[in-house]
């Protein structure tokens, strides 16, 4: 029912402020410098990844890199001497 809110003036549309939206609008449809700036970007990006691709190879080369292989000894046979099956027979008996 009271949708038009009373004593308050409307804002008249055929009058504008010159530094309001009605500039921020014309701006964006200017001409915009063209950023030099890439150029320089690129060339701090590459030297950046030059210097991790130089690094992760040394920590591959490191990780591929074969171990020494250590001098692997082989103990012969140790020749035990046969059991005396009737020392441990006697051994047996006497508990």
């Amino acid at each position: 029912m009271g949708k038009n809110k009373g004593g308050k003036n409307k804002q008249n549309p055929v009058f504008r402020v010159a530094g309001g939206k009605a500039a921020k609008a014309k701006a964006k449809f200017k001409a915009q410098p063209v950023n030099t700036n890439l150029k320089k970007l690129n060339a701090n990006t590459r030297k950046k990844i030059e210097n991790l691709d130089n690094s992760l190879g040394e920590v591959r080369a490191s990780l591929t890199a074969l171990p020494k292989k250590k001098e692997i000894i082989v103990n012969e046979d140790v020749v035990l001497p046969p059991a005396d099956i009737n020392q441990a027979i006697d051994s047996i008996a006497s508990l």
